[in-house]
C-alpha cells in the first residue's frame, strides 16, 4: 500500500527542485540532478514539462501543504472573490441609479466565475494528478528505494582514510565514499575513459547513476560489466535488474531478475526472489 502522505511529500519536493531549474535559481548539484533525472525518470519528466507551461498561481500550489488544506484554501479563495463581487455590486445597485453617473464595474477576466470555475478545475486536477498519479511506476520507485544500496567501495587503493593513488579514479572513489553519487559521476565517466580499470570503474559509475536517478545511464553501464561475464558481472546483473525497475521497465526487470534468482550468487539470488514475489 503506497503511503499517500510520503508520496505527496516526494512530488512537492519535486515540485520545488523543478521551479528553482526553471527560475535558474538552482545550484549546480541541483541542476545535474535535474538534468540526469530528465534523462532516466519518465515521470519526472512529465511534470518537468507539465510545469514549464503551468501557470504562476498553480506552479506556486506545490507547497508542503495537504490535498485538503489545498482544497480548503482554494474554496475560501473562491468564496472571497465571490463576496467581493457582490460587495462591489451592492456599492453599484445602492448609488446613482442615472446611466451616465453610474460608476463602471470593471471584472478582471480571473474574477469571472467561468474563468475561476475553470482555474479552480485546474487546480484541483494538478493536485490530484501530483497525489494519485501511476500507482505502477510509484510502486516501482518505492521498490527500489527499499532494495537498492550504493555498492560499497571495494577498491584496495581507495579505502580508508589514506588514498594511495592520486589519479582520477580514486578522486571518483573518494566522492564515492562520501555518499556524494552525483559529484562522481563526472569523475567516473573520466576515470571510465583515462584508467585502466575499466570494468570496476564501470560498474561504480552505474551505482552513481542509478543513485543520482538516472536509470537509463545505469542499464548502459550494467550491461556493458554484465556483458564482459567476468569479475563483478554477477553483482552487476542485480543492479541492471534495478536499474531497469528504475527506468519504469518492469518487464526486463522480471526477466533479469529471474535470471539473477536462477543463476546468480546465493546473497542476490535471494534477493531477487524477494523482490520478484512483490513484483508480481
Amino acid at each position: 500500500m503506497v503511503n499517500k502522505e510520503i508520496l505527496m511529500e516526494g512530488i512537492f519536493t519535486d515540485i520545488e527542485l523543478i521551479d528553482k531549474y526553471q527560475r535558474g535559481s538552482a545550484n549546480e548539484v541541483e541542476k545535474r540532478e535535474v538534468q540526469n533525472r530528465l534523462l532516466g525518470d519518465s515521470n519526472f519528466r512529465k511534470l518537468f514539462d507539465d510545469m514549464e507551461v503551468m501557470p504562476e498561481g498553480i506552479r506556486r500550489s506545490g507547497a508542503r501543504s495537504s490535498l485538503k488544506e489545498k482544497l480548503a484554501k482554494l474554496d475560501a479563495a473562491l468564496e472571497d472573490e465571490e463576496e467581493s463581487n457582490n460587495a462591489v455590486q451592492r456599492d453599484v445597485d445602492i448609488g446613482n441609479t442615472d446611466e451616465k453617473s453610474q460608476p463602471k464595474v470593471i471584472i478582471l477576466w480571473f474574477q469571472k466565475p467561468v474563468f475561476r470555475a475553470i482555474a479552480a478545475s485546474v487546480v484541483m486536477l494538478v493536485v490530484a494528478w501530483f497525489a494519485f498519479g501511476p500507482m505502477n511506476s510509484v510502486n516501482n520507485q518505492e521498490l527500489l528505494a527499499q532494495y537498492f544500496e550504493p555498492y560499497a567501495n571495494t577498491n584496495p587503493k581507495t579505502r580508508g582514510e589514506v588514498v594511495e593513488s592520486k589519479d582520477i579514479a580514486s578522486e571518483a572513489f573518494t566522492v564515492y565514499d562520501q555518499e556524494n553519487y552525483l559529484a562522481s559521476i563526472p569523475l567516473f565517466e573520466q576515470a571510465v575513459k583515462e584508467s585502466g580499470d575499466y570494468l570496476m570503474n564501470t560498474f561504480y559509475l552505474g551505482n552513481a547513476y542509478l543513485a543520482a536517478g538516472d536509470g537509463e545511464s545505469a542499464i548502459t553501464a550494467f550491461s556493458t560489466v554484465v556483458e564482459a561475464g567476468k569479475g563483478l558481472a554477477g553483482v552487476a546483473e542485480w543492479y541492471l535488474a534495478l536499474s531497469y525497475l528504475q527506468a519504469d521497465m518492469a518487464e526486463k526487470a522480471i526477466t533479469t531478475l529471474i535470471n539473477v534468482r536462477d543463476h546468480g550468487e546465493t546473497f542476490y539470488a535471494e534477493k531477487a526472489n524477494k523482490l520478484l514475489n512483490e513484483l508480481e
